[in-house]
This record gives C-alpha cells, structure tokens and sequence, in this order.
C-alpha cells in the first residue's frame, strides 16, 4: 500500500497551525516529535511523529492555495458586507461634539475588542486576590460563540475550560483559600482582640484583611506579593487607630504586639501543619502556568489576526453566503 498523502485529521490541524505560525520546516519536524493530540509530550511516547519533506511541501502549497482563493472569494463580496464584515471584527464608534469636546455617543465592541478583553478574565495568580478568574465574557452567550468561532483551536479551549482547564482549576483554588479564610477569620478574636467601642462590629471588614494576610505572608515569596493588607496590619498594630462608621467609632486599637504575634504564628502553623498550604501552592502554580500559556496563544491570535481568517455565526459574511448574497450570484 502506498503513503498516505495527508497525515490524519488532528496531525494535519497541527501542521496547518504551525504553517499559518510561520514555522519552518525543522520547527515543524521539531514540534511533531514533541506534542501529540493531547497537546505537549514528555517521554517522546503518544508524539505525533515526524513526517517526509514532501509532505509538508504539499500541505503548503494547499495552505497558500486555500489562503488565496479566500482573498478572491472575500473580492466576490458586495461592498456593504465586507464593511459589515470590518465593523463586526474590528467595532466602530460614533463620536459627537459636546461643549467643544469630542465624545463617544455610541460604540459596538469587534471581534477583537472582545478577544482583548477576554484576556482580563484570567486574573493575576497572587494570593493578594481572591478570585483568578472573572467570568465578566461567559455571561454573554452570543460573545462566547464569536470567540470559539474566531479562535477555533481545540487545544486553547481545552486549557480555558477542560477538565483540566484554568476555570475548573481557579474555581477548586479558591474554594480552599475561601475554606483557610474562614478558618482564620473564626480565629478572629485571638488574631486581632479588638474593642468595641460603639455600633455594630464590622467583623468581615476587618478580620478578612487580616486572613487573607496570612495567606500572602506564606505564599507571597513564591508567587511575588507581600503588599496585600499593608493598611489593615498597620493600622491595627496602631492603638490610637479608630475605625469610624459615619459619626460613629465602632473600633478603637488593639495591642498592636499582641496582635501581630498571634498573626505571625497563625502564618507558621498554617505553612507547617495545614496540608491545604501544598495544595493551594500546587493549583496556584498550575494556574500560572496555564495562564501564560492562554495569554500567549490570545495574543497570537491578534498579532497574526487569525480571527480575520475564521469565522463565527454573527459574521456578515457567513450570513451572506446563508442567503446567497454573493455579488456574482446575484449580476
């Protein structure tokens, strides 16, 4: 039997991606011995494997042939879908004069606005937040299918929202920093024995700084923070500190040494005796790893305005072709 002449479907998309990333050859060679359908390899076992020259050749010349014909196709639009098209991509806004002053009057956000911002639901991975993950895009539907249309990389979305993925990974990381905040914070008279003065006690307000204090003063080394809660450890340690709620002072200082032993040994039992200090360290590192990963391939995408190449539903060109609309159908 002959040789195939294109790899199989997953190995094909992966030589096409590297193609559309400019890769040369050897780093086509290189990558195929190294990744799999399951993404990165270690141990050489379930790679891709390396193809012949020929056969990257081939599928160059299809990718350049493809790449063009859609340049002649995306020509064959009327003019008014190709700039609905832009609009759709790239946003526009409608400015006007206010008291000598330009203002925006109204504005659609593009496909590339969208994936800019997309970027900012993967939060900083430092113990000074308390969520990693901003969900702010999934709520809109409509937005998430323009998304997934205009990046269609399977690999991406699997690190996104997988099993193994950043959302399920952020969203089991908080759940046991929120359960060691409660911890501390049900510690909260001996971490910061408090004297009320008058009004209500703003119990959250204050002993929650103080948790998640100690959360940054045993990871902060590692994970580049020690700022968090600066304020509140000052001011507490600080017995002329008054804490006011309208007219009211609800709080007067503490014994600022006092205190802020109990919070040092707080922080020294909870890195030598509480297992959930390996595993929040652990998700925490697996995190940045994968939003580093995420960040990079979003970027890509705008660098290389891969999301001008594909499409979505919401595209006017897509729903051009829907209705047959193409100029030269309709001449």
């Amino acid at each position: 039997m002959g040789q195939r002449p294109f790899p199989r479907q997953e190995k094909l998309k992966f030589i096409v991606k590297k193609i559309l990333e400019g890769a040369s050859e050897a780093e086509i060679q290189d990558a195929l011995t190294q990744y799999g359908p399951d993404g990165y390899v270690k141990g050489g076992y379930g790679v891709f494997g390396e193809v012949g020259s020929r056969t990257i050749a081939n599928i160059k010349s299809v990718v350049v042939c493809a790449q063009e014909m859609l340049k002649v196709n995306q020509l064959a639009l009327s003019p008014w879908v190709q700039r609905a098209q832009q609009l759709h991509l790239f946003g526009f806004a409608l400015t006007g004069d206010h008291e000598g002053l330009e203002t925006v009057t109204f504005q659609e956000v593009g496909v590339r606005q969208h994936l800019d911002s997309f970027k900012g639901c993967f939060g900083e991975i430092t113990p000074a937040y308390p969520r990693f993950w901003h969900p702010q895009l999934l709520d809109d539907p409509a937005v998430m299918t323009e998304l997934r249309g205009h990046l269609p990389d399977p690999q991406f979305w699997q690190q996104v929202e997988g099993d193994s993925g950043f959302i399920k990974a952020a969203q089991n990381c908080e759940g046991v920093l929120d359960d060691v905040c409660r911890n501390f914070i049900s510690k909260g008279e001996e971490l910061a024995p408090l004297q009320p003065v008058s009004g209500p006690p703003p119990w959250t307000r204050i002993t929650s700084a103080w948790a998640r204090q100690v959360l940054v003063q045993a990871l902060g080394q590692q994970f580049g923070c020690t700022a968090i809660g600066r304020y509140y450890l000052q001011k507490l340690q600080d017995e002329s500190f008054q804490l006011e709620v309208g007219d009211s002072v609800v709080y007067s200082g503490p014994n600022g040494e006092i205190a802020e032993q109990r919070h040092r040994q707080l922080v020294d039992e909870f890195k030598a005796h509480d297992k959930r200090y390996g595993r929040i360290r652990d998700l925490m590192l697996k995190l940045r790893e994968l939003r580093q990963d995420i960040l990079v391939r979003i970027d890509r995408c705008l660098h290389d305005k891969e999301y001008a190449v594909n499409d979505c539903p919401s595209c006017p060109v897509v729903q051009a072709r829907r209705r047959g609309s193409l100029s030269n159908h309709t001449s």
